[in-house]
């Protein structure tokens, strides 16, 4: 596969070193997190425009078509990225007030209890607009705390790129142990071979 071919599926249906991606539905909040990575530059960024995160959200059903989004709303799309990848980013035994700054996206979000056909309690967004997206976003997010999955997704050490660990004691730190794990180590080298 070449180069553009690999970028453009990138997060997509392909990960970084081969790895197996988050399960359903973290998978979905896991690609919204890499529509943007500071390597690959702003051209890169599936939500750069208006347009891009109209295409983008109604593709993965997070939004319905026929709806336009306005460069606030962009904006406001960044903001949630950045505060779900620092979420993942958050040790798991930080304190609540913490987590609620990192995750302070600027937006209200307004949930429903609702009861299931199976007769479980689930949280449900209401509104609309880019708060029912972050709502129905936070709300994967609450249910993979709940469940464990998601202290496995983790911001890649080098790049940030949000990663599902599948390791059996959760060790993983990189996206991708030939990329950025190997970048990681050099430096490391670097430094050491420097202080000798």
């Amino acid at each position: 596969m070449d180069r553009e071919t690999y970028l453009s599926r990138l997060g997509e249906d392909v990960e970084p070193g081969g790895r197996e991606p988050a399960p359903s539905p973290l998978r979905v909040v896991q690609q919204f997190v890499n529509t943007y990575n500071h390597e690959l530059g702003p051209d890169r960024d599936r939500l750069r425009t208006p347009a891009d995160a109209t295409r983008w959200l109604v593709g993965h059903s997070l939004m319905d078509a026929g709806r336009s989004l306005l460069s606030e709303d962009t904006s406001r799309l960044h903001r949630v990225r950045e505060g779900i990848r620092d979420l993942a980013g958050t040790p798991s035994n930080s304190d609540q007030d913490s987590l609620t700054d990192t995750a302070g996206l600027g937006l209200e979000v307004s949930l429903m209890l609702r009861v299931g056909d199976d007769q479980r309690l689930f949280l449900e967004p209401t509104g609309d607009g880019i708060e029912r997206v972050a709502g129905f976003l936070l709300t994967i997010v609450h249910e993979a705390m709940i469940d464990g999955s998601w202290s496995r997704l983790k911001p890649c050490r080098q790049c940030s790129w949000l990663f599902f660990d599948h390791s059996r004691n959760h060790s993983g730190g990189w996206c991708s142990m030939a990329v950025c794990g190997n970048r990681s180590k050099n430096r490391s080298y670097r430094r050491r071979s420097a202080s000798w």
